[in-house]
């Protein structure tokens, strides 16, 4: 009894001792004042938005839609990739809810603090279940959650760090099936790692799989049949954990495999340039790089350490040893990063398991270097690898050109004094003197950790005075009170269905936090179909990333086609909508009403097909949205055939000799050397007519490197040819809007060498956008009801016609014609297309997750057969007993 009281106590101080730590690494924070926050960047422009309107859409019973998302969008498969499906996003949900972005900032530091503290524990009952000491345990936890990786990722994306938690737990169930023969445990690690994370549970799997090889080796009878049984009882278990998340798994693949970031084809490199292996022994101890790729620095006793694993006796540990070796050596190998990115473009994410190996490798180390168990250590060892130490700062200058600073001589300094600790630990015999230097070299190691956790984000934040400074400005001009009243206002007044163009968004999530219908969205599960309407169909101004996009650069006939029916401007732009009313002004900013607004649905009697529709220019494809659908050639739909000569939008084509150029040359081959602000100068045939002037730009920089086109005092940013995130555009498209009042057309381009194969200006005239709209709103649907994932309303038609709904496609709708289920079709590149008859109908759509039902059931069947298996083997055990 007063054993197990004892371990209980134990257990408890270790506990603080961990808490304490992980509070510690957040010194920054804590002592500064500051937010745990960026004032940029994801952390800002998505989790921070994520948060509050994840919470308050699920605590309102809606799991699987919001109209808030972009044009309208998945929650639990589309936001999988961080909380939707994530059991520790689940429990924030027992606090007090976020309600804006300071309650955000504010809880995001408990939150890390948690996580922090939740993977050194586990971290730490791992390796004690291993049967070391407990001493070697926390050592081993502290160096697992002393990396700033932990600290980086957990700042800026900090559902990547949960695999952090999720991994030394999945190691610990499988330790725990092999030892006692049960499964049930293992099976609900897995369940829990598959179901909050698909694509870490993808890393995490990958690892697991290496770890039950070398698992098995250290087995001492090693047959073809002992092999084979292991692997089909952890197979076995593993698709039991992993069928049980299914209601969540499926619905998050089925979501990547639908976005619209498949075109980067990765070229991965046989070994990284020499830079990278010239600094990793720096990065990996003295954080001699503010790289924000790879993010692994260790306390420097594990440079200490590690090298004495040479010395190991027990040949498990050995084995253990250099599997670790055999592992790090991934790091070295570009492949790697490709391989733990799902073999597509490379990523440092999974350095997690290098950070985890290392850590569970030096447990072993010092426990029997504490025990006494590593053989005997020569008097030269350590001393020559502080001299090595001394020798590669010494060089430091020289290989990576930077000198040696304060920090690197204070690390120095503590490797020396640890090294005497070291020493002491494996002559000392046990007693008060040796749990004394034990002491000792726990507070050293925390110390370290600390320290270089703080100098990361001193390094990648800076000033923290400035950083809050920074914060509190966002705070307190962003999603104010006044923008929230502004939308509150206009919603009370008008409780229909319709959008809100708010122009120049601060942030393109921000219809997130105020709980409206937009036009932006920023998420990396962000659909496919959307995407691709928005950044090459349609082929729309926006930051030149996947996965975001941001209004519809004032090209009125598309906003009006989806349902646009506000519009809001802060007081200094210029920019006025066309065809709108003045209805209200605010301290910022002026509402305008839609005098022409439509519904989110209307009928088509024409349509033209995806090849004619190809053939379009950008604003003969804007204005066809008020006048007929575009289908795929095989869709069976018996509609008549649309003339695209009916289509007003006039063009003109520009010869290079027709620019004028201004601090740039040209050649005959349309090759531009453009110098500092270099401009190019066309005719605008239309410059003081009511419509929009768009410029059609193909344009590309011959280095391949980045480049920005202004025009029309907006700009295009190519991030460059090869980037990841730059996403690939074959034209630019920029809306000079109905205010140019100018005869000529202006493009400044940066200093460079440019090739253009097209540069084209169209005009889309608005005299016949009145009668366009006010035939659609003629056909269009009534009496609308809706809630957070369906639509009804009523629509009357003379003859068979086509139902455009202004709502992104995807198999999750259900679309029904006066009760009976119809097959919505996918038209206008990306929205829902309802066929229906002559006559008055009902018609009501209704949104569940892809495959959320499908993976619902097999969940179920899954739990269903383990429980009767459990049974089964508990009958047998009962009826076998005396």
């Amino acid at each position: 009894m007063n054993n197990g009281n004892n371990k209980i106590g134990a257990n408890i101080l270790t506990y603080f001792l961990l808490l304490f730590a992980a509070i510690s690494m957040h010194f920054y924070f804590i002592e500064s004042g500051t937010y745990f926050n960026e004032n940029c960047c994801d952390s800002v422009k998505q989790m921070s938005h994520f948060y509050p309107f994840l919470q308050e859409e699920f605590s309102e019973g809606n799991f699987f839609w919001s109209w808030s998302n972009g044009l309208g969008g998945d929650l639990l498969g589309g936001f999988s990739y961080y909380y939707s499906t994530s059991p520790l996003f689940w429990l924030t949900m027992l606090f007090p809810a976020m309600e804006g972005l300071a309650d955000v900032f504010e809880y995001r530091l408990y939150i890390s603090i948690a996580k922090l503290f939740l993977a050194m524990v586990a971290m730490y009952h791992l390796m004690h279940y291993m049967k070391l000491l407990r001493v070697s345990s926390i050592v081993s936890a502290l160096i697992y959650g002393g990396s700033v990786f932990f600290m980086f990722n957990s700042l800026r994306y900090d559902f990547m760090v949960d695999g952090m938690i999720y991994l030394p737990l999945l190691i610990l169930a499988y330790e725990y099936m092999v030892e006692k023969k049960k499964n049930w445990v293992f099976i609900t690690a897995v369940f829990l790692m598959a179901s909050a994370n698909f694509y870490l549970a993808f890393i995490n799997s990958l690892f697991l799989c290496m770890y039950v090889l070398q698992n098995y080796f250290l087995s001492e009878e090693r047959t073809l049949k002992g092999f084979l049984t292991h692997m089909i009882r952890f197979t076995t278990a593993y698709l039991a954990g992993l069928l049980l998340s299914f209601f969540a798994f499926l619905p998050a693949v089925y979501a990547f495999l639908n976005v619209d970031r498949f075109y980067y084809e990765a070229a991965i490199p046989a070994l990284f340039d020499a830079e990278f292996y010239k600094e990793l022994f720096y990065q990996l101890f003295f954080m001699s790089s503010e790289s924000v790729d790879f993010i692994v620095t260790f306390p420097i006793v594990v440079f200490l350490l590690v090298p004495l694993g040479f010395l190991l006796k027990d040949k498990h540990n050995k084995k253990r040893f250099w599997f670790t070796g055999l592992f790090s050596l991934l790091i070295l190998i570009p492949f790697s990063y490709s391989l733990f990115n799902g073999l597509s473009a490379m990523q440092y994410r999974w350095l997690y398991l290098f950070i985890f190996v290392v850590a569970w490798i030096t447990a072993f180390i010092i426990d029997d270097l504490i025990k006494g168990k590593i053989k005997k250590v020569p008097i030269w060892f350590l001393p020559v690898l502080l001299v090595l130490l001394m020798g590669m700062l010494k060089i430091k200058a020289e290989l990576i050109d930077s000198f040696v600073n304060n920090r690197d001589v204070g690390l120095l300094i503590l490797a020396i004094a640890l090294a005497g600790l070291l020493i002491a630990l494996a002559k000392l015999p046990s007693g008060k003197r040796k749990d004394f230097i034990i002491v000792l070299l726990i507070i050293g190691l925390l110390g370290n950790s600390v320290f270089m956790n703080t100098e990361m984000l001193r390094g990648f934040l800076n000033d923290p005075v400035v950083l809050k400074e920074q914060q509190l400005e966002l705070l307190e001009n962003y999603a104010t009170a006044e923008d929230q009243k502004m939308i509150d206002e206009i919603q009370q007044k008008d409780e229909s269905f319709y959008r809100i163009m708010w122009n120049f968004l601060r942030e393109p999530n921000a219809p997130l936090v105020h709980h409206y219908n937009g036009f932006s969205a920023y998420n990396s599960l962000m659909a496919g179909n959307i995407h691709q309407m928005m950044k090459t169909d349609y082929n729309v101004l926006h930051w030149n990333s996947p996965s975001l996009f941001q209004n519809l650069d004032n090209r009125l006939f598309l906003e009006t086609a989806l349902a646009n029916k506000y519009y809001i401007r802060p007081h200094e732009t210029i920019f006025k909508p066309y065809g709108y009313s003045l209805i209200e002004s605010t301290d910022s900013y002026e509402v305008y009403k839609n005098d022409y607004a439509l519904p989110v649905g209307f009928l088509y009697e024409e349509m033209i097909t995806e090849e004619q529709f190809e053939k379009l220019s950008y604003a003969e494809r804007d204005q066809l949205l008020l006048q007929a659908a575009v289908v795929e050639e095989e869709q069976s739909i018996h509609l008549d055939n649309y003339d695209i000569k009916n289509l007003t939008v006039e063009k003109k084509l520009y010869d290079i000799s027709e620019v004028k150029f201004s601090n740039a040359t040209s050649s005959n081959d349309n090759t531009i050397e453009a110098n500092e602000g270099a401009r190019l100068t066309v005719e605008n045939p239309w410059g003081f007519e009511a419509g929009e002037v768009m410029l059609e730009l193909e344009i590309r920089e011959t280095s391949k490197k980045p480049f920005k086109v202004t025009s029309a005092f907006k700009v295009f940013t190519n991030n460059g040819d090869g980037a990841v995130y730059n996403y690939p555009r074959d034209k630019i498209v920029i809306n000079g809007g109905h205010q140019l009042e100018n005869n000529e057309f202006h493009i400044n381009l940066e200093p460079g060498r440019y090739e253009i194969s097209e540069l084209m200006l169209t005009f889309n005239p608005y005299e016949s956008y009145p009668e366009m709209v006010k035939s659609r709103q003629d056909r269009s649907l009534k009496n609308i009801a809706y809630t957070g994932r369906s639509i009804k309303g009523d629509i009357e038609t003379d003859k068979d016609s086509l139902l455009f709904m202004s709502v992104p496609f995807s198999p999750g709708w259900t679309a029904k014609v006066d009760g009976e289920k119809v097959e919505p079709l996918e038209i206008n590149s990306a929205f829902l297309g309802i066929p229906v008859t002559k006559g008055n109908h009902e018609i009501e759509i209704i949104y569940t997750t892809p495959y959320f039902k499908m993976g619902m059931m097999i969940s179920m069947v899954t739990l269903f057969v383990l429980v009767v298996l459990s049974f089964i083997r508990r009958m047998k055990v009962k009826n076998s007993s005396p």
